[in-house]
């Protein structure tokens, strides 16, 4: 159930207010009520669940333009700047799809594919690494760790909506 405050953080600013009328089908001049919006957003959450997507890199900016480019394109997007935090989320949280960068201090993202591809429950997940390591030996290192798909540092903002929409068109696990 979202909690008042959650409304209320929706309804801070101008536009934010006209987004929430225009979400909601009403003009700017109907009054919009606290009851109307809390119903709405639960019939919405439970219609158009986001999908998730947890970033793994250690590069805070990095993690940010990525977060920003999916969350415009409708997903949710969880950030974590190593693997420890990751699997914490991942505890917490189960990502429809991860992008997880290669070289990162403490454990590396070949690392943590391997690792994560050792749970069950994680085998049909996919896992898109994001890496400024480019050569085809990079690459295969990273499909026999288990990743799906390979993104070389950098890319497009459409590249990365493209890769990701690919792998999420297969049907929401569970």
């Amino acid at each position: 159930m979202l909690q008042e405050s959650l409304v209320n953080k929706w309804l801070l600013g101008p536009r934010a207010k006209i987004t929430t009328a225009e979400r909601l089908g009403l003009s700017i001049d109907d009054e919009l009520t606290t009851q109307d919006l809390l119903t709405n957003a639960a019939t919405d959450h439970t219609m158009n669940a986001k999908r998730i997507v947890l970033v793994i890199d250690d590069e805070h900016a990095f993690c940010d333009v990525v977060a920003e480019i999916l969350s415009n394109n409708g997903y949710e997007v969880e950030k974590a700047y190593d693997v420890v935090q990751a699997q914490s989320i991942i505890q917490n949280t189960r990502p429809d799809l991860i992008l997880v960068d290669i070289m990162m201090p403490g454990v590396d993202g070949l690392s943590f594919i391997r690792q994560f591809r050792c749970d069950p429950c994680h085998m049909e997940t996919p896992v898109i690494v994001a890496s400024a390591k480019s050569t085809p030996e990079d690459y295969d290192d990273a499909i026999r760790a288990g990743a799906n798909d390979f993104l070389i540092k950098p890319f497009s903002a459409s590249t990365l909506r493209n890769m990701i929409d690919k792998h999420m068109t297969q049907p929401q696990l569970t």
